[in-house]
């Protein structure tokens, strides 16, 4: 793999990702049912079956479609934050637009990768995981965008919204660990990126300030509250038949699944309270791209964790138990907050970098690891070459 990779499963674990876990899932929302189920389906039957083996990858692999699709969010997304980094002030109209159509190009190629992957037969759990991997990614990247397109500034309001939404996500995939499907309820992932693509419009066809420009009308409440409103509620709501499903009705969980429910769901509120203890020990210090970065942070190390469950599910194995290179720079970033032995905006630099590197590290190694075991390449089309040898 290369002395800048580590290893991080064992041959056990790949053998058993590679030839006893299969992906499951239940459900639909309301926007797959109406129109992205059918729409993302017909579209796959307009992309190549026959690819150029000696190419250095493939355009139209399922894992270069996630990928190129998660670069159409990102950047926009990343100039919106950037031009807005104070969470107050309006960014350029074309950079709401861009927004809003990085959105939808990741929804649609989300959609596709899976599509094309089982049309060419080169399904494989490193898709998966690449996959959940990005979707981790453009979950905390989207809210962070959509909050600086509200102009909803630095409040307890905002930060409950973005690491609501973080929990919801990682709480989903806990779920998913315990009961070996992940379930999608009606009103889910394609209907947030719908809400963050309505929301950018708004801003680049009405006023760029159409969040805080005007109340409610009929009330004296700011229209930021309404997006704040309804990703805490829908957040809480998921959070909390997740964690009764994997608790209280736990008859049916998966046998595979060895983490304790309660251990699990403890590391998960002890990493977010965390969180919130930073933002709470830095909220009046912290000004301009500082919360930006920090928000950044913080989605990066929920991000590295979730895929840490991710691989647990499809190893079959235990959740890492108390990831402390995930917890111990949130928590001497509170406890610097206290005596101000570094000032804080250097702390964030300093754990948003080392959580940017840590991630890619993290995702890159497993990407890596899981192809070579499987024989694979990770953005070209083609199925896996390994042998089952254990019987």
């Amino acid at each position: 793999m290369g002395m800048l990779f580590f290893p991080f499963l064992s041959q056990k674990e790949l053998e058993t990702m590679a030839f006893d876990h299969k992906y499951s899932s239940t459900g639909a929302s309301i926007i797959d049912m109406l129109f992205l189920k059918a729409f993302s389906t017909w579209l796959a039957t307009k992309l190549p079956l026959n690819h150029n083996l000696k190419a250095a990858f493939h355009w139209t692999a399922p894992n270069t479609l996630t990928f190129v699709g998660l670069l159409c969010m990102v950047i926009p997304s990343s100039v919106v934050m950037y031009t807005s980094h104070d969470l107050l002030s309006p960014s350029p109209a074309l950079a709401y637009l861009a927004t809003a159509m990085g959105i939808f190009a990741y929804q649609i190629l989300d959609e596709l990768d899976g599509k094309q992957a089982r049309r060419t037969n080169s399904s494989s759990p490193l898709g998966e995981l690449f996959d959940h991997g990005c979707d981790a990614v453009s979950t905390f990247v989207t809210v962070g965008a959509c909050l600086c397109v509200c102009q909803t500034g630095y409040t307890v309001g905002a930060f409950g919204a973005f690491i609501s939404s973080l929990m919801a996500f990682q709480g989903a995939h806990i779920q998913t660990y315990y009961k070996g499907k992940l379930f999608f309820g009606l009103v889910d992932v394609a209907e947030a990126q719908w809400s963050g693509i309505l929301m950018n419009m708004a801003c680049f066809l009405v006023d760029p300030n159409f969040f805080s420009s005007a109340p409610i009308p009929g009330t004296s409440l700011p229209r930021q509250i309404v997006p704040i409103v309804f990703v805490i509620g829908g957040s809480s709501v998921a959070m909390a038949r997740n964690l009764f499903v994997t608790t209280v009705a736990r008859a049916d969980n998966v046998a595979h699944a060895k983490s304790s429910p309660l251990a699990t769901w403890a590391q998960w509120t002890a990493m977010h309270a965390l969180s919130w203890a930073w933002f709470l020990s830095t909220r009046e210090g912290l000004l301009g791209s500082d919360r930006i970065l920090l928000l950044s942070a913080l989605g990066l190390l929920n991000a590295a964790q979730t895929l840490a469950i991710i691989v647990a599910h499809m190893a079959h194995t235990e959740i890492p138990a108390w990831n402390y290179l995930r917890m111990v720079p949130m928590l001497l970033a509170v406890a610097n907050a206290r005596v101000q032995l570094v000032p804080d905006s250097q702390v964030v630099l300093m754990v948003f970098c080392g959580s940017l590197v840590h991630f890619v590290h993290y995702g890159v190694s497993l990407s890596a690891q899981i192809a070579e075991f499987l024989g694979v390449s990770v953005f070209k089309v083609g199925p896996p070459t390994c042998v089952d040898t254990r019987h």
